[in-house]
């Protein structure tokens, strides 16, 4: 009884495993004669611009700082930030009290000096009306000498006829000796006006003019003249010294009201305030940082570039700018390449002109930048959604080829754009991937390859 039972129970499983088998035959069959419905599109080759998309910013060009000329305090500040200041503007003042004291100390010496050279010009006005005067006075003294000695000359006639009288008995010898006392007299006389006449003439001789440098002209008016500047050449040298004194004190009064003029801190160039430093009432040292003036005139994008790129690009080449934040676009150029690659990023810096104005731009907006680097070349596309497997530049993907699915292994290269004919499920435009290797033009490409589909298996393009 029991054996029976185990036979019977050893008859069911076989049967049991004999229609398991039979049923996945079946299926194994009818999966192979059965065509998997795909779609597919014609790998084709169009045709790529050689450009180079990158990002950055925009940078300003002219940027300059407004410093403190000297140590002071803040008095006033005129502008904050975003205000836009024209040329030689005043934009803040400063207070120093010292420079104050040092403008009123040189004005107070200017007012000194002047008064220095009034006296100074007062005592040569004197002394060339004394030095005149010396000059009449010799003259009335030589006029005087010479009616002495024709008084002389008189005395001595007399005299002589005296004596005569006096030799005859005409006159007593009391007579005779005042006759002869008032002769000597008159000599004594002469040589005292002489002697003082020489003395007198001391500066006003021509051997004078020659010991004091000066030349001895012949012509009576000039060398009176000479003898006058040779009498005040002292004074002369007090009015040049005091003309001196009125000069440096205007140039210390000039220097001090320069140093005050610094305080009156003027913009050296318009532009945009981007930076205001320091509050009103604050300290300021020497060169200490005002404000920060930027030129929005003239701004440029500063993108990074890998080096693999950079070696590629020359200054002139032109650039399509693209401004985000305002939707707008505008031609540049290649104005500077750094020289030296930043070793952190393995990339060089790459400055563009702007080429076109465009209102309301502000450093640090965010930009793109198309690059054109060459002509336009043919490279071979297909949709993204071809590819089943991608990872770098290595990818996966059907074909058609006679009737049946064949695995590919190509390599790609960048996404360069959308498909006009190729949509997504929900009905966006396709992106095209570039293939560079492992596909030919002109082969069927299966879109979206069915989970399961095998290389070998039958498919029906849609």
């Amino acid at each position: 009884m029991k054996l029976t039972a185990r036979i019977n129970i050893f008859f069911l499983c076989g049967a049991c495993l004999l229609m398991v088998f039979t049923a996945c035959k079946k299926e194994e069959v009818i999966h192979l004669d059965r065509a998997v419905a795909v779609r597919a599109v014609v790998a084709t080759e169009t045709e790529q611009p050689d450009e180079l998309a990158v990002f950055g910013s925009l940078a300003w060009e002219k940027k300059f700082e407004i410093k403190s000329p000297q140590d002071a305090q803040v008095q006033a500040m005129f502008f904050r930030e975003g205000d836009l200041v024209r040329t030689n503007q005043v934009v803040a003042r400063l207070y120093n009290p010292q420079v104050t004291i040092a403008v009123e100390r040189a004005g107070n010496g200017l007012e000194r000096a002047r008064a220095a050279l009034l006296v100074a010009e007062a005592r040569l006005r004197e002394g060339i009306l004394a030095a005149e005067s010396r000059l009449l006075t010799l003259e009335k003294s030589q006029l005087e000498l010479q009616q002495a000695e024709r008084e002389l000359a008189e005395t001595e006639r007399k005299h002589l006829d005296q004596e005569q009288l006096f030799a005859a008995g005409g006159v007593t010898e009391e007579v005779i000796r005042g006759s002869r006392f008032a002769l000597e007299s008159a000599r004594e006389r002469i040589v005292l006006m002489r002697k003082d006449m020489e003395i007198r003439a001391i500066g006003t001789r021509p051997i004078d003019l020659v010991n004091a440098g000066m030349a001895v002209p012949t012509n009576p008016a000039a060398l009176r003249q000479s003898i006058l500047n040779l009498n005040t050449a002292t004074l002369r040298a007090e009015r040049d010294a005091s003309i001196a004194g009125v000069s440096t004190a205007q140039g210390e009064l000039d220097s001090a009201r320069l140093v005050d003029q610094e305080l009156v801190i003027l913009a050296p160039a318009g532009g945009t305030v981007g930076a205001r430093h320091v509050e009103v009432g604050e300290r300021v040292k020497r060169d200490d940082q005002l404000f920060t003036v930027i030129d929005m005139a003239i701004l440029h994008a500063v993108v990074p570039v890998n080096e693999a790129e950079a070696v590629r690009l020359t200054p002139g080449m032109s650039a399509l700018i693209s401004i985000e934040a305002l939707d707008r676009e505008v031609e540049g150029r290649i104005e500077l390449i750094a020289p030296i690659a930043d070793s952190r990023t393995a990339s060089f810096s790459v400055r563009i002109r702007l080429m076109g104005r465009v209102t309301d731009l502000r450093p640090g907006m965010f930009v793109k930048c198309l690059i054109r680097l060459g002509p336009a070349r043919t490279v071979l596309v297909v949709p993204e959604s071809a590819l089943f497997s991608r990872s770098g530049e290595n990818a996966s993907l059907f074909v058609v080829a006679a009737g049946k699915a064949q695995a590919r292994s190509v390599a790609t290269g960048v996404n360069m754009g959308t498909d006009a004919a190729t949509t997504t499920a929900g009905g966006d435009r396709e992106m095209l991937v570039i293939v560079l290797s492992g596909l030919r033009p002109g082969e069927v490409v299966i879109l979206n390859p069915p989970t399961g589909l095998r290389e070998g298996d039958s498919v029906n393009v849609q």
